[in-house]
């Protein structure tokens, strides 16, 4: 079985694992070829030989494995350690979504570094009324520009050690425009990390 893994791993082409996102992000055969420039039975034809190939019985099969291909680059990758991953990582991560930057998602060390309990379905600016006027300003450019930004050693107050207290510190925030197939779904992925030490 492993053997048998390994075989179906190798060899994608750019344009399958093109096409197996495109699954995963729930486009219909039609808008598949409109986007690619292929036809609609090209494109049904694409995806029976990738439902040979990877050994699955059907289209949402498919998309399951073309999203862990697109998170991991695999798609029989195992993704059990992606929730470790954002829980537990050492440095603030949050999913804010739209233009008011809603807290969709946001980790333990986030939450800490915040000071408070409920954050989810706050507008950041409410979340963090303190928060430098630069770090909300690399989001908003992340988000309107859809292009990654990065500000090193913001100086900051925030709950350093988790004891409550606010303290000064420098901190390194990097905000990462998510693009979705619905405008408004859209946001940003914000990694804030402790460079006080450094």
């Amino acid at each position: 079985m492993g053997e048998q893994r390994a075989g179906r791993r190798r060899g994608f082409t750019p344009r399958q694992l093109e096409l197996m996102e495109k699954v995963a992000h729930g486009f219909s055969n039609k808008e598949i070829a409109s986007q690619l420039g292929i036809s609609e039975q090209g494109v049904k034809e694409q995806v029976s030989v990738l439902l040979l190939r990877l050994g699955v019985r059907n289209r949402a099969a498919l998309a399951e494995l073309g999203t862990r291909a697109g998170i991991v680059g695999d798609p029989f990758a195992s993704t059990d350690w992606l929730p470790f991953l954002f829980r537990n990582a050492p440095m603030s991560i949050a999913f804010l979504r739209g233009p008011e930057h809603v807290v969709e998602a946001i980790n333990e060390q986030g939450r800490i570094m915040a000071g408070q309990g409920l954050l989810l379905g706050m507008p950041l600016r409410s979340a963090y009324p303190g928060m430098p006027s630069a770090i909300v300003a690399l989001i908003d450019d992340a988000y309107r520009d859809a292009r990654a930004r990065m500000l090193a050693a913001v100086p900051n107050r925030w709950n350093r050690k988790g004891a409550g207290a606010d303290e000064d510190g420098v901190m390194t925030v990097v905000a990462q425009p998510v693009p979705a197939r619905d405008p408004a779904m859209v946001g940003v992925l914000l990694f804030a990390i402790d460079v006080t030490d450094a």
